[in-house]
């Protein structure tokens, strides 16, 4: 994170929510956007996901200790990144 990124997120963040961001690499963050885009959101990942929108990652691509070892396999076809 670039050092303004950084301090406008501290500023917007409180110091429980940053440590639970750092320890667990998200944060679940509720009635962040108005309700209206956050259905335009979905709607789009899904017609992302229905419609296979490349680029995709899929779990078995990653090659992480536990991923799927191919596509074939159960879960390697679950899309990481749309």
């Amino acid at each position: 994170m670039s050092s303004s990124s950084e301090s406008l997120t501290r500023e917007r963040l409180s110091a429980e929510e940053v440590e639970k961001f750092e320890q667990d690499g998200y944060l679940i963050l509720r009635n962040l956007c108005p309700e209206s885009l956050r259905q335009e959101m979905l709607a789009a990942t899904k017609d992302g996901l229905s419609r296979v929108v490349e680029p995709v990652e899929y779990e078995a691509d990653v090659e992480y200790p536990g991923s799927p070892s191919s596509r074939n396999v159960a879960g390697g076809e679950t899309v990481r990144r749309l």
